[in-house]
């Protein structure tokens, strides 16, 4: 049975899963991080590496996945700057001092923390060949390729406001670089190249395994929660709150802005966009918990949120529930079989959630296979 990887890594772990044709979760397992993933200040992007190559390793180990079985892998990951030098060698973040300059600018965008660190040593474009992401420096290690995701370039704020798989040249020059330094802008679905070299025979994996360009966690679980095409809000609910997402248009960004307030998603010219938290409330807490006039959210989570302690007039309302809410998300994997041309008919793809919710339904329906921890 051919199958997708998704690999992540997110908060405090690294996650591999396994998804078949169907776009079901097959297995998966994790493996927790030296440091957390957004934490990239603390650690060597080539520690990242070495977690997800552990990961993958112990996989195959355990039968959950087969070398020649995988026809691609995903990726997503928390963004962070990374840098290589001429030999295309990782500078560890600590040479090029960036806890001291984040620590004098803790609210600065990240575009305003390469110009800071340009200012800290200007010398530095000259010793830097590539700037990049966490997430692109795992898949030129796996790959060789050099490339970076649409989701990170709209996060540095460089990415251009009239084309949105180009560098701002602008922008670029303000934080102290040229757009040589930075590697060719691409959608998360795109095929970048197959993995090769050392990892490829540590781990098994035959020739041919494409691996894409990948996203951030985020906009990867959220894309499949709900059909993009249908104007449904989508609500990610964690022990904080909830914070409500709806699908729309590339957003009209001014240069060095990016954020957290939208993210490209894999389906070209889909983005979501962060609701405005006015009439929005956690279901968890309350029966009117979406404005009325619209159509119930979709929701989706990662643990388990005690759902039969809802308040029973909003599970009455309707409350639709994503297919892998409470577990590891198929989306970071189905990105792959998106650029593999695969379900040329998106639409089987957000067919597995329940609208509305039932809690015995969605006792039944979360019960991960393969699960290992």
């Amino acid at each position: 049975m051919t199958v997708l990887l998704g690999i992540e890594l997110a908060g405090d772990e690294a996650l591999l899963s396994v998804v078949d044709r169907r776009g079901a979760m097959e297995a998966w397992c994790n493996e927790p991080l030296t440091a957390p993933a957004g934490d990239w200040t603390a650690i060597h992007p080539e520690e990242r590496v070495r977690a997800v190559v552990q990961l993958l390793e112990r996989g195959m180990r355990e039968g959950l996945l087969h070398g020649g079985n995988i026809a691609g892998i995903g990726l997503a990951a928390e963004p962070g700057w990374v840098f290589l030098d001429h030999e295309l060698k990782a500078i560890p973040p600590r040479d090029l001092q960036w806890p001291d300059v984040l620590a004098a600018i803790p609210d600065a965008t990240p575009a305003a923390q390469l110009a800071a660190l340009v200012e800290k040593d200007p010398t530095l474009p000259r010793k830097v060949r590539v700037v990049f992401s966490t997430l692109d420096y795992l898949r030129f290690r796996l790959t060789g390729a050099l490339a970076t995701s649409v989701s990170f370039a709209w996060w540095s704020g460089l990415l251009s406001p009239e084309l949105p798989t180009e560098w701002d040249a602008a922008a670029v020059a303000a934080a102290g670089f040229t757009t040589d330094a930075l590697p060719p802008i691409l959608p998360a679905s795109e095929r970048v190249g197959t993995v090769q070299g050392e990892i490829s025979t540590q781990c098994g994996f035959p020739a041919g395994v494409w691996v894409h360009a990948g996203a951030d966690p985020v906009s990867s679980a959220l894309l499949f929660a709900a059909d993009p095409d249908e104007e449904r809000a989508v609500c990610e609910i964690d022990e904080s709150g909830v914070v409500p997402w709806r699908f729309g248009e590339a957003p009209q960004q001014s240069p060095g802005s990016g954020g957290a307030d939208a993210l490209p998603t894999a389906v070209s010219g889909v983005w979501l966009h962060r609701v405005d938290d006015a009439g929005w409330s956690d279901p968890r807490t309350v029966a009117e918990w979406y404005p009325r006039g619209e159509q119930p959210p979709v929701v989706t989570f990662r643990e388990d949120l005690e759902l039969e302690r809802w308040p029973a007039a909003a599970l009455a309302d309707g409350v639709g529930v994503a297919s892998d809410a409470g577990g590891p998300s198929v989306g970071v994997a189905l990105q792959a079989g998106l650029g593999l041309g695969w379900w040329r008919d998106r639409r089987v793809l957000w067919r597995k959630h329940l609208f509305p919710f039932a809690p015995a339904e969605w006792l039944a329906l979360n019960q991960s296979p393969g699960a290992s921890s």
